[in-house]
């Protein structure tokens, strides 16, 4: 790694923190510390940069805390030199970092609700700088996927929350269940290839006790976590995106309630008599029609829509597009190509329908955006949220801890850490394109930690850092 990659990295960093989350280290002193304070030796915020630190450096286990952090005397001495960046605050000399065993037994205890809080200010500070301003659909609506995703899976019931389902019968016929932990996750997505979902709020779908007559489910979690989302921006206007599970009447009434718009996924088996109405009313509104195509790919888009269909008190829209993928053509010689002697064969891809029901009118100037940077980015949840964060070093799916506590004090701490390397990896901080510059996001990490752990960070260079003044803009490309 050369000086200036090394210098690039670290700087990288301290932007993010300094322009655009500027009073994390405020907010983290600020949560309520669970600790006796007769007995405290390690500042709350050093255990919670600590947590954070395990998933920015992306250790992949809260035990190499023991054996990364702490067998590196490079890592310590940057850290201090941090301090006033990250709002640090000692009881006495920091000499080390607080051990797997230290950290855990605070999380058993800390305020889970009050720590996830952290986490929401940091959105709401991105919205106040205006950095998220232009991925606003239509200009005026934020968007916000809402799903879930399983985190944890064991053989053994693991807390008396736990969730199971069956997965066999043994020789006497009896059930053979699997015990899980799901969680229902607010991300705030925006469109195109350089795409951000950024976490706001959760929900665990978690039963009481064992004993149970039905078992907690993402539904009832959404509607605990809907009015809790609303608490938090109460005036900030959202369309949530949601999959086929939230086409029914009880969810568009408490939509309603917050005052927000909606595109939903729609399938006809979810609501069959509505899907034939709609059906019906295709050949009478044949103005309500479109094509369109994707310059980047070159694919075909064809859409219709019908407006202001009653189901159960609630007028919707239905915007349906169909997408046909332009036809490959490959060589049967390989990449080298003879004369006169080069055949092809055409491969069709497979096309593709999409079926939303939305809030919001259809017309001929808002459908491609309802469906290409709307409805669409519906997966970007999954994509840039749940899929990076179980497979790409933050290890979703890892224990780090077996108290169900420490389990979701862990879980907010992986979601604080994915907000800030998004900033970063999308231009946040000073690094225009991670893979252009490092190879690969997987080369970016691995000198990310090395520049943390085995160099000096020189004091002058941060504390430039801090006092400079400079713009952050998002890549949108």
């Amino acid at each position: 790694m050369t000086e200036n990659e090394r210098k690039l990295l670290i700087e990288g960093f301290a932007r993010t923190i300094k322009n655009v989350f500027p009073r994390l280290g405020y907010w983290l002193r600020f949560v309520t510390d669970p600790r006796c304070i007769g007995k405290i030796k390690y500042h709350r915020t050093i255990m919670f940069w600590t947590a954070i630190f395990v998933f920015l450096l992306q250790l992949k286990s809260s035990r190499n805390i023991n054996f990364k952090l702490n067998d590196s005397k490079a890592f310590i001495k940057n850290f201090k030199t941090f301090f006033p960046l990250l709002k640090v605050q000692t009881y006495e000399p920091f000499e080390r970092f607080p051990d797997y065993g230290t950290l855990n037994d605070m999380l058993k205890e800390l305020s889970y609700p009050h720590l996830e809080k952290v986490q929401v200010k940091m959105v709401k500070g991105m919205i106040k700088r205006r950095m998220l301003e232009k991925f606003r659909l239509m200009g005026q609506y934020y968007l916000v996927a809402i799903d879930g995703t399983q985190t944890l899976d064991f053989k053994e019931r693991h807390c008396p929350h736990c969730l199971r389902k069956e997965i066999g019968k043994d020789e006497e016929g009896k059930p053979i269940y699997s015990y899980y932990h799901y969680v229902l996750s607010a991300k705030l997505v925006t469109p195109g290839p350089n795409a951000l979902a950024i976490p706001i709020v959760s929900e665990f779908v978690e039963n009481e006790s064992q004993d149970f007559d039905k078992q907690d489910c993402e539904l009832k979690a959404f509607y605990r976590l809907l009015p809790r989302l609303k608490s938090y921006f109460p005036r900030t206007q959202i369309c949530l995106l949601l999959d086929s599970l939230y086409a029914r009447e009880p969810v568009f009434n408490l939509i309603g309630k917050c005052n927000w718009q909606y595109i939903i996924r729609f399938k006809k088996g979810s609501m069959p008599a509505f899907h034939k109405e709609y059906l019906e009313y295709l050949p009478i509104y044949e103005e309500n029609r479109a094509e369109a195509v994707i310059p980047q790919n070159h694919v075909k888009q064809k859409f219709q829509w019908v407006n202001q269909i009653e189901y159960q008190g609630h007028m919707l829209n239905v915007l349906e597009c169909h997408e046909t993928p332009r036809t490959s053509k490959k060589s049967k010689g390989g990449s080298k190509k003879k004369k006169n002697n080069t055949k092809t064969k055409k491969t069709k891809k497979r096309d593709y329908q999409f079926l939303w029901i939305s809030s919001i009118p259809v017309n001929h100037q808002n459908y491609k955006q309802l469906s290409n940077e709307g409805g669409r980015c519906r997966w970007k949840i999954e994509n840039q949220g749940f899929k990076v964060q179980k497979r790409e070093g933050y290890e979703l799916e890892h224990a780090y801890s077996f108290n169900y506590n420490a389990i979701k004090c862990f879980y907010i701490f992986l979601q604080i850490a994915h907000t800030i390397n998004q900033i970063i990896e999308r231009g946040g901080g000073m690094i225009k394109d991670i893979s252009a510059t490092f190879g690969s996001k997987q080369n970016y990490y691995q000198m990310f930690y090395t520049a943390f752990t085995e160099y000096t960070i020189e004091k002058q260079f941060v504390d430039a850092t801090v006092y400079a003044t400079f713009q952050i803009r998002l890549d949108s490309s």
